[in-house]
């Protein structure tokens, strides 16, 4: 910020329950000017940390203020500068209406507020109700973080919610409330911090000592998918802002944030909002994502900062974005396309599984056993994950598949080798034919690109929570979205296991619930899959029709 000549002073806003919300301004020029819009931030991670508030953000304040903007960046309710008691989410929707109404009325502001930033300071930025935020412009979010940050396919995201748990909220939240050194939650928590791994693999999960340090935890894991709310608030979609929505094939919130802009694009805001759909992980956009380094730029040939700004600044003149409607890498081509929509229209390519194979059309009748056991589960091997550390997701994004196909446990199927490449762009689904002797089980699979040295590496995978019904059920299982490239001479592989843990918490094939059963009251699983004759098990890859024009660099910066 040295090289832009700002103001900066601490603000307080006082909300209509009294509580008052400390923040940091900063204004562009050195003396009083015009009223400026506002660039507005609410975070629980602490406005003075510029690794938050501006790494994260991939939108410096100095560009911000260059660019002829107010940025208030300002501590949510019970964090930090602030007054108050923080349960996530719970008073947002009333603090977004109060702090909205402050920063319009304050002698800096020409009344436009226009909120940035990822994860939660994103999630935030879907209520406000009726005279809400002009633009805005979420990243790697959802609108409903308690229905998509919890579950997916049924399976609870247990290594998000205990990493965030343990990283980012409780070390502060127990120094808040006074909690001592030797106090039962604290020295719980210290145990946790030092080995995280031991952390994520405790049984029972909750046992006590996490909701004496997360309280808020037992009533989101209670509360069912379908009654956890869709996160915004008032008709904050009716109300029509333009949304600049920017997401991750290797986040963890991937899904959600993909179902939150197909929502908005199908509401009454729908011809103003745009996507950036990158290489990235939740705590990385740079070029390396797990153990593979992105070509052609993934960072560095698009300005992010730029094009965040361009958005804002475009939607307050009036004007429609001078960007394409949706911009998404493609791994393993490297290179960036344009998108009139997403997904983009496509043709499903279907692939058959036989033992061991992927084939276009289906085999003879045949069974391939899956055991799965809770003692010995399946370990997370990259992927859309949030596991330690959280900084920078070392453990997401495309990794070596080696260590996990050579387990007993998981069920490895291949293509031949490609003839030509294969672009696959948009959600991939798989339909099984399933049996087991499980009450509950998980169906984890993983979609793999298999290089022509039989080196594989995860593209993405997913996973579905079944309540087994008797005889042989037929079980879809949405295994992500992908903007993927197979080369020539690559095999399409899959894998197929009974769990995939930590990232996901496992099944206690009983009908037990998952985070309070001691491992004494799970027992193993036999999981069949029925292949060829009259049952169905395949996979379906969407492949653009018409393909999709690469972009170079320069046509779109």
């Amino acid at each position: 910020m040295s090289t832009v000549e700002h103001r900066s002073r601490e603000v307080a806003i006082r909300l209509r329950d009294g509580v008052v919300l400390r923040g940091t301004l900063h204004l562009p020029g050195a003396a009083d000017a015009v009223r400026v819009p506002t660039l507005l931030q609410r975070t629980p991670y602490d406005r003075a940390d510029p690794h938050e508030t501006q790494t994260m953000t991939c939108l410096p304040v100095a560009r911000a203020l260059a660019a002829g903007f107010a940025v208030l960046l300002l501590d949510c309710r019970g964090r930090h500068g602030s007054a108050g008691a923080f349960e996530p989410f719970a008073a947002e929707a009333d603090d977004a209406r109060d702090v909205l109404a402050w920063v319009r009325a304050a002698d800096f502001s020409d009344g436009r507020v226009v909120g940035y930033g990822p994860s939660y300071v994103g999630a935030v930025q879907f209520v406000g109700g009726e005279g809400g935020y002009d633009a805005i412009l979420p990243a790697l979010t959802s609108a409903a973080p308690r229905r998509d940050w919890v579950r997916q396919g049924g399976a609870v995201n247990l290594g998000f919610l205990l990493t965030w748990i343990i990283e980012a909220l409780a070390p502060h939240d127990l120094e808040r409330r006074g909690i001592a050194a030797d106090d039962p939650r604290r020295l719980l928590l210290d145990s946790l911090l030092a080995d995280p791994r031991a952390a994520l693999h405790r049984l029972p999960v909750l046992d006590g000592g996490l909701e004496a340090i997360a309280p808020w935890l037992a009533d989101w894991l209670a509360t069912p998918d379908d009654e956890q709310g869709d996160g915004q608030d008032d008709g904050q979609d009716d109300a029509g802002v333009p949304a600049l929505h920017v997401a991750g094939l290797h986040d963890v919130f991937l899904e959600g944030s993909l179902a939150t802009y197909a929502a908005m694009r199908a509401g009454a805001a729908g011809d103003r909002q745009h996507l950036v759909l990158g290489p990235w992980s939740h705590g990385e956009r740079g070029e390396w994502q797990g153990v593979l380094r992105h070509a052609g730029g993934a960072a560095s040939a698009i300005d992010l900062a730029g094009r965040q700004l361009a958005f804002a600044e475009a939607v307050l003149a009036g004007r429609r974005p001078a960007m394409p409607r949706v911009l998404h890498y493609l791994t393993g081509a490297g290179r960036w396309c344009v998108a009139e929509e997403w997904p983009p229209p496509s043709a499903p390519h279907v692939l058959h599984l036989a033992p061991g194979e992927l084939r276009a059309t289906p085999g003879p009748a045949a069974e391939v056993v899956v055991r799965a056991d809770p003692a010995d589960p399946v370990p997370t091997c990259g992927g859309p994950t949030f596991l330690p550390g959280m900084a920078v997701c070392r453990h997401a994004g495309p990794h070596d598949q080696r260590p996990i196909e050579a387990r007993d446990d998981v069920a490895v199927f291949r293509s031949e080798p490609l003839e030509e490449p294969l672009t696959v762009v948009g959600p991939v689904v798989a339909e099984l034919s399933c049996s087991s002797d499980a009450i509950d089980l998980d169906w984890a699979v993983r979609l793999v690109d298999v290089a022509p040295d039989g080196v594989p590496h995860g593209v993405t995978d997913g996973i579905r929570r079944v309540r087994q019904e008797p005889g042989i059920m037929r079980v879809e299982i949405a295994i992500g979205h992908v903007s993927h490239v197979f080369g020539a001479g690559h095999r399409i592989g899959l894998q197929i296991a009974g769990s995939n843990h930590p990232r996901f918490d496992r099944a206690t094939h009983t009908g037990a619930d998952p985070w309070r059963t001691p491992p004494s009251r799970m027992r193993p699983a036999v999981q069949i899959l029925h292949l060829g004759g009259e049952h169905v098990a395949r996979i379906a890859l969407p492949v653009p029709v018409p393909p999709v024009p690469p972009v170079l660099p320069e046509e779109h910066p």
